[in-house]
């Protein structure tokens, strides 16, 4: 919601602002106030990039459902169905990971998911394997 007009002011010791690393909040606070206010950002120790995938349940199952696997290995898969009866899957992995960001071909995507994700395996085309081996590494925003 946007609150347009109506400023409130208040005098307060200290503010929490939990609304991301890249808080529209904070660097308006921090401008605004002339450098009256001070503002401690926090490094992320839990960086993650991520890469997609098409899942394609077979007709037997619902397609509404949304699945999501973590492994002991710190990967980790998200994914939510699509108008198209498919889902897209998201993998979130660190941005060394070269498990990952080794994968050229599709014969090495397929072995990835064998390894890592074999509950998926059924629902990966072999078209899939393919692009998510040409596919870029995205950062999250």
């Amino acid at each position: 919601n946007t609150i347009v007009g109506n400023v409130e002011k208040r005098q307060v010791d200290l503010v929490v602002g939990a609304d991301g690393g890249r808080s529209a909040v904070c660097d308006f606070m921090e401008t605004e106030s002339s450098g009256k206010i001070q503002v401690k950002r926090f490094e992320d120790e839990n960086k993650r990039v991520y890469k997609t995938i098409t899942l394609d349940p077979p007709d037997s199952e619902p397609r509404n459902l949304s699945y999501g696997v973590r492994t002991e290995q710190e990967l980790i898969i998200e994914s939510l169905p699509t108008h198209q009866d498919k889902q897209i899957a998201v993998l979130l992995f660190r941005p060394d990971d070269q498990r990952v960001l080794s994968i050229k071909t599709e014969a090495q995507a397929k072995a990835f998911f064998t390894e890592f994700f074999p509950m998926l395996v059924a629902y990966i085309r072999e078209e899939s394997y393919s692009f998510f081996a040409s596919q870029a590494v995205s950062l999250l925003p």
